[in-house]
């Protein structure tokens, strides 16, 4: 008598005794009945050796159960429902257990891109990453001694099933690898749209070596549609299918010399929601070519993965980045805030050098925006205009990149002090002036005996006093007058105020712009024997310019003074 055994995780096996065996259908691989693949979507499925148990045959899950008890499955009798075995010495049948409501998401690790040195991953101009559409092509049915299955809904717009492919016969191989033992599930997508296939390697003994293709003849290697291949558990392809078209997903491993490569596996399909992209903004810095790409829009259900950038002009002509007319791309780490409607917000922000030729930076007018997620589904594509930066004065909170706003010529955006100052602003810096500060030189005002005198007043109203900023010294008021002074000969030298009245500080810097003790020389409020007037000391190289501020401590100290630099 031939015995079913019926394993409590969905496992159908079967075994006969020899008197009873069904050798003569054994060898032809075939059960009684057609072989017509069922739809997608039932509340049962797996796998079967033969006439595709689980599927709408002769012998479906069910039917085991029945057939196991001794009764009837669907109208037919335990006889006419025995199946054939496909394996041979050392072969046994496969187990699958279907997956039911797993909950888990699609994985957001995507297929790898080749990056070029730069980190960037250009993409193709038409097709950007989606696979190609090749049509509808006939159906075939596979032949019944394939191992087939049915995949069962696992979630919205979703199906899945696990399985083994130990002691799996091996029928064929895809055209990116393969050639361990399939297993096969017919797939009819319900809608069109693009839909990812993924087999993962799971469990004790899971598939290391993954390896995924999809036919719309089960044996006909000539309809692949995709192929995917890694020598990892796992593998993914991507596939536009047309509303009702039927393919085929085989799960197969790398078979590498004599050693196949097989195991537990998951295979979930489902159907990909693009992200949309709804919102972008754009600046370029002309001189520089720094520019920020902010983006805003909604999450499809894949994990974002990028940003795609193409500058073109007024006309809608490409300007070549990185020499390139397609367009670049750029991982980007996305945030993304769930809304009250259920949807995904996400917003990124993306600050790069444009790469675009200095002579060419000008005719920017706009750049066309698209994000794409980890498995390469990418938004529709977004022209927004290019911005100049805003100019902003001394003081006001910038952008480092410069691409946003602008910082006043001598200056740049940095962080004075990351303790009192953390957040960037414009800061004087260089050697040179910013543009706007007078500047006294004192070579004109040397005496004849090899000193320098200048005699000035902090109290004056015409010219007024500018603001200069502030040296280390506490109290200044960063209202002064600054002098240049350059050395005829190398030595120490001595800058010092006098005075009948007031309170002075002075410092000397080697650059003029830039704030604080970072190219200060010295500073001072009241010198040694000076009483409330200042003293500084420094060595100076012959031709060595430095700048020279002589502020008040506090506004009601300001007076008049005497500026003296002598040789020590």
């Amino acid at each position: 008598m031939c015995r079913v055994f019926l394993v409590l995780i969905a496992t159908v096996s079967w075994a006969c005794s020899p008197a009873e065996s069904l050798a003569p259908l054994m060898d032809q691989g075939v059960l009684p009945g057609d072989a017509t693949p069922g739809p997608v979507g039932t509340d049962e499925g797996g796998l079967a050796p033969g006439n595709d148990l689980g599927l709408d045959g002769e012998v479906s899950i069910g039917d085991a159960r029945a057939l196991a008890d001794g009764g009837r499955a669907d109208g037919g009798n335990a006889d006419q429902g025995s199946p054939s075995s496909d394996a041979g010495p050392g072969e046994s049948d496969m187990d699958v257990t279907p997956m039911m409501d797993s909950g888990r998401p699609p994985s957001s690790d995507g297929a790898v891109l080749p990056e070029d040195d730069a980190g960037q991953r250009p993409m193709n101009d038409d097709a950007a990453l989606s696979p190609p559409d090749l049509g509808v092509v006939p159906v075939g049915e596979c032949p019944a001694a394939w191992l087939t299955g049915r995949l069962v809904e696992d979630g919205d717009d979703a199906w899945a099933v696990t399985g083994n492919t130990n002691d799996t016969p091996n029928r064929t191989q895809g055209e990116c690898g393969g050639g361990s033992g399939q297993h096969v599930y017919p797939f009819t997508a319900p809608v069109g749209g693009q839909y990812a296939v993924e087999v993962v390697g799971e469990g004790i003994g899971a598939l290391g070596f993954a390896v995924v293709y999809v036919r719309t003849q089960c044996d006909a290697p000539e309809t692949e549609l995709v192929c995917d291949a890694r020598r990892e558990p796992r593998a993914l392809g991507l596939v536009n299918l047309a509303a009702e078209q039927t393919v085929y997903l085989l799960v197969d491993g790398i078979h590498t010399g004599n050693f196949p490569s097989t195991g537990g596996y998951r295979l979930r399909v489902y159907r990909q929601s693009p992200p949309q992209l709804e919102t972008g903004i754009a600046w370029m810095n002309d001189d520089n070519g720094s520019t920020i790409l902010e983006v805003r829009g909604t999450q499809g259900n894949v994990a974002l993965e990028g940003l795609s950038y193409r500058f073109v002009d007024a006309q809608g002509e490409v300007i070549p980045a990185r020499g390139q007319e397609i367009p670049l791309r750029f991982g980007l780490p996305f945030t993304s805030r769930e809304r009250d409607d259920g949807t995904t917000a996400f917003e990124g922000v993306l600050a790069l050098n444009s790469d675009v030729a200095q002579d060419r930076r000008a005719q920017v007018a706009a750049v066309d925006l698209t994000v794409y997620d980890s498995l390469g589904a990418q938004s529709e594509i977004l022209r927004v205009p290019v911005q100049d930066p805003d100019p902003i004065e001394i003081g006001d909170e910038c952008d480092v990149a410069g691409a946003r706003d602008r910082c006043p010529d001598g200056t740049e955006c940095f962080i004075r002090d990351p303790v009192f100052d953390p957040g960037p602003a414009c800061h004087p810096s260089g050697q040179e002036c910013p543009a706007g500060w007078t500047s006294i030189d004192l070579a004109d005002f040397e005496t004849p005996n090899g000193a320098w005198r200048y005699e000035g007043n902090l109290l004056r109203q015409d010219p007024p006093l500018e603001q200069h900023n502030v040296g280390s010294c506490a109290q200044a008021t960063g209202f002064n007058d600054l002098f240049t002074f350059t050395p005829p000969a190398t030595g120490q030298y001595r800058f010092e105020t006098s005075g009948m009245l007031g309170d002075t500080v002075l410092w000397v810097r080697s650059d003029c712009g830039v704030d604080g003790a970072a190219a200060e020389l010295g500073c001072n409020d009241d010198g040694p024997g000076a009483g409330r007037f200042s003293i500084v000391d420094v060595r100076l190289e012959a031709r060595q310019t430095v700048f020279v501020f002589v502020d008040s401590f506090g506004q009601g100290n300001r007076n008049a003074y005497l500026l003296t630099v002598s040789r020590r």
